[in-house]
Order: C-alpha cells, then structure tokens, then sequence
C-alpha cells in the first residue's frame, strides 16, 4: 500500500489486488493515512470477502471491510454483484481522483443490470417493505420476496451512496440485506430517512467469531443467509 502511494504521487493510477482480510484488515493504517487522509486516487480490488476463503480458517473472512472502509475519510466503496458490474464500474471509476476500494466475492448474481455509481437500481416495486440489497445477496433477496408486497432496491456502491432513492420510497419499513457487517450501510439509510419515522432492521452476518468451515454457500447456511430464514423475516415485517 506504501509503495502504491507512491506511485499515485508521481501521478500514476494505482491498482492493488489481494484478499480482502490482507487488503483491508492488514494494511488499513496505510489505507487510512497514505491514501484517505492525503486524497491520493487509487484502486484497490479485494477477493474473498466475507467468507469465501472459509477453508483457511477464520483468519481469512472479512465481514468488516465494509465497516472499516468506511470510516476512512474520501474513500469510494463499490460492490458490484457480479462480473459484469465490475467491469463496468471499474472503469467509470478507476481514474476518479479518489481512492476506489471494490470488494469482490465468490458470490455473485446472473442478472445483467444497467448499473452506475452512485444510483441504485429499482428491481421491485411494493408498499409493505423496502429490501435494500447489496452485492451478491441480490438472488436471495428476490427469491425470499416472492409474493410478497415488497420493493426491491439493489446497490452495487455504498459510497457513494444514493440517497434519494431510499428517501422516496414507500412506507417506513426497510430491510437491509448484505453478507457483511451493516452498520455503516445502516447509518447511510438512518440519514437517508432523516425527517421522517423509520423502521430499519438489518439481515446480515452476526458481529461474532466464525469458526465453521465450508464453501460459500455452506457459510451462508452457517451464518443464516437462507432464502428460507430472510423469507420468514420479510413475512414479518410485512405483517407488523
């Protein structure tokens, strides 16, 4: 991180890529103060987050990324569903003049969406609820919907984030959907309703020590990230 910081000050555009726990959670002084703190532009694409590298043990998940980038000043935070939002996110973003960070995981959804930075993309309408999905959680989120009066908002960036898309929504309820810690993405939805009652709830990964094993699926089984388990949530909410 140190030597892409210099980089980025003789002018060139920086592109770090390694797993996120060794991208985030190792080198995040130096994120943090050679990048965030002097608005250096670079670029730092993560894989493996939260869990996919589940079978090197607890050392190598990453639930946090989220939380922590976030609180770095001047950093973009994008996190796109699949291939083809990558590709398409990168490159309206990689010469930005801002450090970028894009986390990537072995989950993804086969939806081809037109996504931007910064916009969300409206995949259902409905009054009960407003699922706000990140990522790779898409799928599940309108699995678990099916029949249900609920709209659906996928964001492929929380930073930026955007904000009128949240503040015009129906009703007061939301559900936010994410296979990482959610407490800076549910800061960025309390704001987004400030003036205004709100339920914000969350469906995420428990802040606690991981210690199962397994595939990406079977560590979505293991934290309760079942199509089975958010549907009976949303029926909840729903009905309340």
């Amino acid at each position: 991180i140190g030597l892409a910081a210099g980089l980025a000050l003789t002018g060139q555009i920086p592109i770090v890529h390694t797993i996120a726990p060794f991208l985030v959670e190792r080198a995040y002084e130096q994120l943090k103060v050679d990048f965030g703190y002097q608005r250096l532009h670079g670029n730092f694409i993560s894989v493996g987050a939260s869990f996919d590298y589940s079978g090197l043990g607890a050392t190598h998940h990453c639930p946090a990324d989220v939380n922590l980038i976030a609180s770095i000043p001047n950093f973009e935070i994008v996190t796109p569903g699949n291939a083809m939002e990558f590709e398409r996110l990168f490159y309206e973003s990689f010469d930005n003049q801002r450090p970028t960070y894009f986390r990537l995981t072995e989950g993804h959804h086969h939806l081809d969406l037109d996504v931007k930075l910064g916009k969300a993309n409206k995949i259902k309408a409905g009054e009960r609820l407003t699922i706000v999905v990140v990522g790779d959680m898409l799928e599940t989120a309108i699995e678990a919907s099916l029949g249900s009066n609920v709209s659906i908002l996928y964001f492929s960036s929380v930073v930026p984030f955007d904000h009128q898309s949240i503040a015009e929504c129906q009703g007061d309820k939301f559900l936010i959907v994410a296979s990482f810690y959610t407490a800076a993405l549910e800061a960025l939805v309390r704001e987004a309703c400030f003036g205004k009652r709100a339920i914000i709830e969350t469906f995420s990964p428990a802040v606690e020590f991981i210690q199962k094993y397994g595939s990406y699926d079977e560590m979505k089984f293991n934290t309760g990230l079942t199509v089975e388990k958010l549907k009976n949530r949303i029926t909840t909410l729903v009905k309340e």
